[in-house]
């Protein structure tokens, strides 16, 4: 870790005197200045996360508030330090409380008025993992945007994590198989935590075994520690031990999160000075023939964008259908399932919500970023930038940027089906007009009517409902998408440009330099690489 600070202050120091953009560098700064290894707990609505942590703990008292709506949970980061501190975050927002305060109102601290609560809490149990920030998740099948990007966010930015089931659900939801798949991706270390120990239905090590197998399918190599918690009996000590493990390896965890980061400015720099010294020995003239060929390639660059962004654009309407279609399909697979549940007056909203949830989120990776990415890669193998004075070949990182700005897809369409089926709605009025008037008559034939009439108001009012809801959502959810992606995009081939352009514009100043002066300069930017170089050579073994 140590080795990453000294990086991180070598590679500062050569962007402010080169004069090239230091906004990525400084933030990595501050972000190791407050390292912590974050620990998320993910799993679904009223998995017991809250009161694992609460437990953890061991104050007596709640710190992290249990049975709670969806609609009011927010994540939470639960930390040690010498000295506590409550801090609210809403937006760019920081509201630091008092502790009596934070008691007094924590109940009125919700997803509605706030983004996030971090607590540093001089906590003995907490002390014995000091860089370790547990956060305590909402719940995946919560259902609302804010939720879900949190939830997102915090995956791209933890070095560990903590799935939880309740005892008595040992089952995986089809909302957190994404999450599974996504974690994998990373090489985290990763534990299960069991809550509600007591309503584990039979053998206990049986039921852990079972668990372990259902996630091989996700982590067929990793090695998966199970621990089993009860609130009534305090039992938790067995995952404040892995903790305590996952503190022993904080600053392994936090170099190789860090040096992914600081991996993007070593190659600016690099490409920053080896073009310097790659355009040292040219002349004049040859250097202003560089300078307006990059001029006309950064031109065809910019063409290149608008033409791939343009073609992505004109298959929207064939991407909105497709993910239309899906999301059909997958209801009219659950259809009689529906019409059951209906018929015995079961509230089927959040099970249709799970399934277009589900069925949107596959069918928008598939699609969409799937086409996404393949005008990317267009633009980033457009990027070699022939000139002769090329340090490196510039490219888009592409997972980066679907991943960033796609893969959270807008939970204003993936939710469109609670939206749909809140206070009675589509549903109240199937069960009016068809279930209500025939439940209690035991004629079969009476039955047989509901059921069709159940069936009639599905796929006649709800399903095209659902799927004109989706249709005009997903149009305007894929031109936003569009558009953040042009967006993010440009700035980055514009900071690698920027960055060679620079370097170019440089050499030519310095050609009014003496001799004796340009090969100062040249045994200068030499060393500058020769040390990044270093730098970045023992970062990596």
């Amino acid at each position: 870790m140590e080795r990453i600070r000294n990086a991180v202050q070598t590679f500062g120091n050569l962007e402010a005197k080169y004069e090239l953009p230091m906004e990525n560098i400084q933030s990595l700064s501050d972000q190791m200045d407050h390292f912590k290894v974050f620990v998320p707990l993910i799993g679904r609505f009223s998995a017991g996360k809250s009161a694992l942590i609460n437990m953890v703990l061991n104050l007596g008292q709640e710190i992290c508030k249990e049975d709670i709506s969806p609609q009011t949970a927010l994540p939470a980061e639960i930390s040690y330090a010498e000295e506590e501190r409550y801090i609210v975050v809403k937006g760019a927002e920081k509201r630091e409380i008092s502790d009596e305060e934070f008691f007094q109102y924590k109940d009125e601290i919700t997803g509605e008025n706030a983004d996030l609560v971090k607590l540093y809490l001089h906590n003995k149990n907490l002390s014995r993992f000091p860089d370790i920030a547990l956060v305590d998740m909402p719940g995946l099948d919560s259902g609302y945007e804010v939720h879900d990007k949190a939830i997102h966010d915090y995956i791209q930015n933890s070095m560990a994590y903590v799935l939880v089931f309740p005892g008595d659900d040992l089952t995986i939801p089809k909302s957190m198989e994404p999450i599974l798949y996504e974690l994998n991706t990373h090489n985290m270390p990763m534990c299960v935590v069991i809550t509600k120990g007591n309503r584990i239905a039979s053998n206990e090590e049986e039921q852990k075994e079972n668990l372990i197998h259902s996630l091989r399918k996700y982590y067929p190599e990793q090695e998966i520690p199970v621990f089993v918690t009860e609130t009534e009996e305090g039992r938790v000590e067995e995952f404040i031990e892995y903790l305590e493990s996952l503190q022993s390896k904080a600053m392994e965890l936090g170099a190789a999160f860090y040096q992914k980061k600081l991996e993007p400015e070593f190659t600016k720099i690099s490409n920053y000075l080896c073009g310097q010294l790659k355009s040292m020995d040219m002349t004049m003239s040859q250097l202003e023939e560089q300078k307006d060929a990059l001029e006309g390639e950064i031109t065809e660059l910019a063409q290149t964008v608008d033409s791939e962004m343009t073609r992505f654009e004109k298959q929207i309407p064939q991407l909105v259908q497709e993910i239309a279609g899906d999301v059909q399909a997958a209801l009219s697979e659950h259809l009689e399932e529906y019409v059951f549940n209906l018929i015995h007056e079961t509230d089927i909203s959040s099970s249709i919500q799970e399934t277009v949830r589900n069925a949107m989120e596959s069918s928008y990776e598939e699609h969409v970023v799937g086409e996404m990415k393949k005008h990317l890669e267009k633009i980033s193998n457009s990027m070699s930038m022939g000139s002769a004075n090329a340090a490196a070949t510039l490219a888009i990182d592409v997972d980066k940027v679907c991943g960033k700005e796609i893969s959270g897809v807008s939970r204003a369409v993936i939710d469109v089906a609670a939206v749909l089926l809140t206070g009675g709605g589509i549903l109240g009025g199937i069960i009016a007009d068809a279930v209500i008037k025939f439940l209690n008559r035991k004629n079969q034939e009476k039955r047989e009517e509901a059921e069709r009439k159940v069936r009639q108001g599905l796929t006649e009012n709800v399903f095209p409902s659902i799927d004109r809801e989706i249709t005009n959502q997903l149009e305007i959810n894929l031109h936003q998408v569009l558009e953040e992606v042009r967006a993010s995009v440009k700035k980055d081939v514009d900071e690698q440009i920027g960055v060679r352009k620079k370097a170019l514009e440089d050499v030519i100043r310095q050609k009014e330099l003496q001799d004796a002066q340009r090969e100062e300069k040249r045994q200068e930017i030499t060393q500058d690489q020769e040390v990044i170089e270093g730098e970045w050579r023992m970062i990596c073994e």
